[in-house]
């Protein structure tokens, strides 16, 4: 961790991350406190990824913040990546080998399924899974008074 806060000092004193975890450049990358990554993570941080506090991410996620142009002219004419930045607010659990892809937001206290491939802004407070990912439902019937993973009170 002392390795990863050098290069990445972004990152809370309270994150835990378990080995292997697969980053593309230095910098570009912040996570909140309380928050874990699980095992062979991948993060593309052409772009900001931002990763909240309290945040859940299981094995083989991949974050995605790097892409490239659709149309094969623009892209042979310009091979670089077209980088959008990655955010995942506080609270949220992703599911293992879930893809998170460039410009996504995922909104606070919200759950993603695993094997998702997340391609737009997911709101708060609501379960979403699939590919591509849609929203599923709430998750939580009382979204104005919740109790997170730390114990803490929390409003929606």
């Amino acid at each position: 961790m002392r390795v990863l806060r050098r290069a990445f000092p972004g990152i809370a004193k309270r994150v835990s991350i378990a080995a292997p975890i697969h980053i593309d450049q230095r910098g570009n990358l912040s996570i909140g406190s309380e928050s874990f990554l699980n095992t062979d993570c991948v993060i593309l941080n052409g772009a900001q990824v931002s990763i909240g506090a309290n945040v859940l991410v299981g094995p083989g996620v991949v974050f995605a913040a790097d892409g490239h142009h659709i149309d094969p002219l623009e892209r042979a004419a310009d091979p670089s990546a077209k980088s959008k930045p990655i955010t995942i607010e506080d609270n949220v659990w992703i599911g293992a080998r879930a893809v998170i892809c460039p410009g996504v937001t995922i909104g606070a206290n919200s759950v993603i399924g695993a094997g998702s491939i997340v391609t737009r802004d997911v709101p708060p407070g609501v379960l979403a899974a699939g590919n591509p990912c849609v929203v599923k439902r709430s998750v939580s019937a009382n979204q104005e008074n919740w109790t997170g993973a730390d114990g803490l009170k929390r409003a929606a």
